[in-house]
């Protein structure tokens, strides 16, 4: 790395704390200078927030940039960067030392010791750049090379140590101007709420946001059934994760929601002090862990393969009727004659879970056929839990599953059409 390079900056605005500056590198100082701070889903405290990188869009750039040096069209927006060193701003200087102010020009003395800055927004433009420059060094052709080296391109510079307000920087970025994945807003929306960020505590608290605090706390419960489940902790995958059949993160809170905003609001009712976060997960766990008892086949590491169950649509549907036997199970059931038992006991949801073993469904094959029990969540058209895959189809068959068991269990009917 060069012991210094000199950036002509204009300083534009203050946004939550942090100054923006616009300026131009070239593109030798860019990649000598830059780094990528990726999402990795094994670390905490937070450490990055960017999306695994796709290859295949960095060459498409880094073609198109050889194809017309003269007039690299990947670079028509600015790259953002953030450098996070402590007191980098002290290296940042007015050119006219009496009127610091914004709209003013500075200029940026950069050294070794600050570090890399971290792309907050445009990384495969930066990497497509540098995969051009390698590319046309590899060929030969290093005029060519050193052309596009010392070609400038816009940035957005800001210096902050706060990796929070980085990411955040990040969010609003894509969340307002681009697309960012549902599953990327969700995972820095809990870390930056859960290590105290002002700024994703105000955007999850406010009255616009996509993203509350009870989906951050539906959120905690899918990452805990992540990192500790029987039955989950190998089927949930994390932002920048890759897993086929797994369900995401984001899907899972998402199934987890009303489940959670039931159980506070009966502890709510109840007085009690415990721990929504922790009673949803104690609960969301001893019934899938029941349901993998009743049907050790679906969850064996060999034979599950065949089933659907814990596919997202196919677990939403058991989440639902889920919920709807917690809200029935010590008021209109118990009203009705049955008594369910400890709800954080095993054989209180086996009991009630093994009547589906006799559940019958008919199939999507043709012709269809009836089908019955574990069968019912077989992969394709041999089972029939994969055709419902609508909103209001997975409500329909949640509806007609609490029906069949309050049925086996000789309840009388509580009509669960008004519950789930």
């Amino acid at each position: 790395m060069s012991n210094k390079i000199e950036f002509n900056l204009i300083k534009v605005i203050n946004i939550f704390g942090i100054d923006f500056y616009n300026g131009a590198i070239t593109v030798r100082d860019l990649i000598e200078i830059m780094d990528v701070a990726e999402f990795n889903p094994w670390e905490s405290p937070l450490t990055g927030y960017q999306r695994k990188l796709d290859v295949s869009k960095v060459n498409k750039i880094a073609e198109r940039t050889i194809s017309n040096l003269g007039s690299p069209e990947a670079m028509v927006d600015a790259i953002n960067l953030n450098i996070r060193q402590k007191d980098a701003v002290a290296y940042i200087k007015p050119l006219d030392k009496q009127n610091d102010r914004y709209g003013g020009f500075h200029t940026l003395t950069y050294i070794n010791s600050l570090g890399s800055a971290f792309l907050v927004d445009g990384q495969h433009r930066a990497k497509g750049l540098q995969a051009a420059v390698s590319q046309l060094k590899n060929d030969k052709k290093l005029n060519e090379a050193n052309q596009l080296l010392d070609t400038y391109i816009n940035i957005s510079l800001t210096l902050t140590e706060d990796i929070y307000k980085e990411a955040y920087t990040f969010y609003l970025i894509n969340q307002y101007a681009k697309n960012v994945s549902p599953d990327g807003a969700t995972r820095l929306m809990v870390e930056g709420f859960e290590n105290g960020s002002v700024e994703f505590k105000n955007e999850v608290t406010s009255d616009g946001t996509k993203t509350t605090v009870d989906d951050i706390q539906s959120a905690k419960i899918a990452d805990m059934l992540s990192a500790n489940s029987v039955v989950w902790a190998n089927r949930i995958k994390d932002y920048n994760e890759k897993g086929a059949g797994k369900v995401s993160v984001r899907a899972m809170s998402m199934m987890i929601k009303p489940t959670f905003l039931r159980v506070s609001k009966a502890l709510l009712d109840n007085g009690s002090s415990l721990d929504p976060v922790v009673v949803t997960y104690e609960l969301v766990e001893i019934f899938w862990k029941s349901l993998s008892k009743v049907f050790p086949d679906m969850f064996s590491p060999v034979k599950g393969k065949n089933y659907g169950i814990t596919k997202s649509s196919q677990a939403e549907v058991m989440m639902k009727v889920l919920t709807y036997i917690f809200l029935v199970h010590n008021t209109e059931w118990k009203q009705r004659g049955y008594n369910f038992g400890d709800v954080k006991k095993n054989d209180s949801w086996e009991k009630v879970l093994v009547t589906l073993r006799k559940f019958k469904d008919e199939n999507n094959g043709l012709p269809p056929r009836k089908v019955t029990g574990q069968d019912c969540w077989i992969v394709g058209s041999a089972g029939s839990m994969g055709k419902y895959t609508s909103a209001s189809a997975k409500i329909n068959i949640a509806r007609i599953l609490a029906d069949h068991i309050e049925g086996e269990l000789n309840i009388s009917r509580n009509n669960p059409q008004s519950l789930i």
